[in-house]
């Protein structure tokens, strides 16, 4: 297993984007809306993307050639050095501006 000392600080911010996105209700990110997000410099983009692709395969899933999914153990390991005890960490919202997310956090989804 891979030890979280061995993922880079890009590789970090991935899966804090990951995070928020699973909190917002979406459950895959498309790598092309990293790519052409204009939230980010594109040397930013290009290295969350590659952290993406370099991601331990526990810790993230690529479906097909585009979609990256947060996996249980990527969520664990994600609380194990953000979170507070039992308490889940909580994602930063740099993902609400680097891709659409939904809104679910106020009333009913129709």
């Amino acid at each position: 297993m891979t030890t979280a000392t061995q993922l880079s600080d890009a590789q970090w911010c991935f899966l804090d984007l990951l995070v928020r996105s699973k909190q917002r209700g979406a459950s895959r990110v498309n790598r092309h809306e990293l790519l052409y997000s204009s939230a980010l410099p594109a040397v930013v983009r290009m290295r969350l993307v590659f952290a993406g692709l370099t991601m331990p395969a526990e810790f993230v899933v690529i479906h097909g050639q585009h979609d990256f999914e947060l996996t249980e153990a990527g969520q664990r390991l994600y609380d194990l050095r953000f979170g507070r005890g039992a308490e889940p960490a909580s994602a930063t919202s740099i993902a609400d501006r680097v891709i659409a997310l939904p809104d679910l956090t106020g009333g009913t989804r129709g």
